[in-house]
């Protein structure tokens, strides 16, 4: 039997991992909320920037949704095919960015080494499944997975079609700012050329067309104003609250990583033969970006995986081609695709109920809270007051009555904003909310942040289950 079979059967057992976290584990992301109000927004005003209608306390100049491409689709996928269309694609893409990550494996290592592939893929799903859901940083990891396979597939067999990065990165323009990656890898390919005075000319002439696609989007100068502004004003990405962008190396998750990642350059060292100049550039870059903000994770485990499969020893693949691995293999995964599929929603089950299906513990959303606020609080400024991670929530579940305090998209507040909410104390926090003149306040029961401001200010509660609780104003 062919190896073949064999090995991706194990890739389809590794991608099952996170195509069975998206459907068993996951709820939706916090973010999908506010990227379809943002949709809604660019449908009826048209692809520009925007004045913010979702937050009370958001700025009033224009803003840039610079992933504006795959907010639509996101959107297009939620009006027509319902909202089991954001479980299933997030299933699919990560089926596909695992399967693109064996691909690199096998492009950078050889197909005569089919078991050190399967080790990059595992290493890559690890480093990558964690990042993935609903949102368009996720559309945009499965096109630079297939811009990363292109590249390395050229790099030991040289074809045309590793020109179909320059379309892709003027696809990926217009859905993440993350396109900024492309010329960056091929720069890095670029400088490996130049050491081996190999290939120059084509990789400058690559640098040069992906450069120039980059910004090729109607968002351009919004774009690189935001971007500048995460990484030079941006005080909630500079803070420890948001988590993909801290170092990769804070908590027990980031300390594997680290960990890995120091067993991945020991390898890589010993057997350093095996890579060319290119491919160290591009990996010493990406452990940087990493060991920088861990939202890169997964875009160094594009470059981390192939690496560590060409470096490791070469292992025979006769174990792929037993014919009774490949039944117990083709078993077990039809059964976790069945289990899979049994768990996946219904089309008769709510929306609220599956996105709580994991208890109040797991991040839940306040769905009951919201119903009650709708049915029994009569809007006065239509403002309500909520925390960070259920203001894209509450803003499409409240949004044609209220808007909200603050949602996830943070370059849309002032610094001094986040300082007295997130960044101060509970007095700095009373201030902004007796400003706000706010009609209700929706709060975690669980470690709320705003808990205390309010009862400095006399507000009162209405309503409490075991994931939210109502506040109403002194004067209400």
């Amino acid at each position: 039997m062919s190896a073949r079979f064999g090995f991706w059967l194990l890739v389809g057992l590794i991608a099952a991992i996170g195509v069975g976290k998206a459907v068993q584990s996951d709820t939706l992301d916090p973010d999908l909320f506010w990227h379809l109000r943002v949709a809604e927004q660019l449908r009826t005003e048209g692809i520009h920037p925007l004045v913010d209608r979702i937050s009370f306390e958001s700025i009033t100049q224009p803003w840039t949704p610079y992933s504006w491409l795959a907010e639509l689709g996101m959107k297009w996928l939620w009006d027509h095919l319902g909202w089991r269309a954001a479980v299933a694609g997030e299933a699919v893409i990560v089926a596909g960015v695992i399967a693109m990550i064996a691909l690199c494996c096998l492009a950078l290592a050889g197909r005569d080494r089919r078991l050190n592939a399967l080790i990059g893929t595992a290493l890559g799903a690890f480093l990558t499944i964690p990042f993935i859901s609903f949102r368009p940083i996720t559309f945009a990891m499965l096109m630079l997975a297939v811009i990363a396979w292109l590249l390395l597939r050229d790099r030991t067999k040289r074809s045309k079609l590793v020109w179909l990065i320059v379309p892709l990165t003027m696809l990926l323009a217009n859905v993440h700012l993350c396109a900024v990656l492309v010329p960056i890898w091929v720069a890095c390919l670029l400088g490996g050329a130049i050491w081996e005075r190999k290939d120059v000319k084509r990789y400058a002439l690559l640098l040069a067309a992906t450069s120039l696609t980059c910004l090729a989007t109607p968002m351009l100068p919004g774009a690189a104003r935001t971007a500048w502004y995460y990484q030079s004003r941006d005080v909630m990405v500079a803070s420890p609250i948001i988590a993909e962008m801290q170092p990769v190396y804070h908590g027990v998750l980031g300390a594997v990583t680290v960990v890995l990642l120091i067993v991945l350059v020991a390898i890589a060292i010993v057997n350093r033969q095996r890579l060319r100049a290119g491919e160290w550039i591009w990996l010493i870059v990406g452990a940087i970006l990493m060991l920088r903000l861990a939202k890169f994770t997964p875009m160094f485990a594009l470059v981390a995986a192939p690496v560590l499969a060409a470096t490791l020893p070469a292992m025979n693949d006769r174990a792929l081609r037993k014919p009774v691995l490949a039944l117990a293999l083709a078993i077990v995964l039809l059964i976790s695709l069945i289990r899979i599929g049994v768990d996946f929603p219904r089309a008769a089950t709510a929306m609220d109920q599956w996105i709580n299906r994991r208890g109040p513990s797991v991040e839940p959303y306040p769905t009951a809270a919201a119903d009650y606020v709708q049915h029994n609080i009569t809007p006065r400024t239509g403002r309500v007051i909520n925390e960070f991670n259920w203001g894209g929530y509450l803003a499409w579940r409240l949004g044609d009555r209220y808007q909200v305090f603050l949602d996830g998209r943070t370059q849309l507040y002032p610094p001094d904003f986040w300082r007295a909410t997130y960044l101060g104390d509970d007095r700095d926090a009373a201030k902004v909310i007796a400003a706000a003149d706010a009609d209700v306040a929706i709060i975690p029961v669980r470690k709320p942040r705003f808990g205390k401001a309010l009862q400095m200010l006399g507000w009162r509660s209405v309503y409490r289950d075991e994931v939210a609780e109502v506040f109403l104003p002194p004067d209400h």
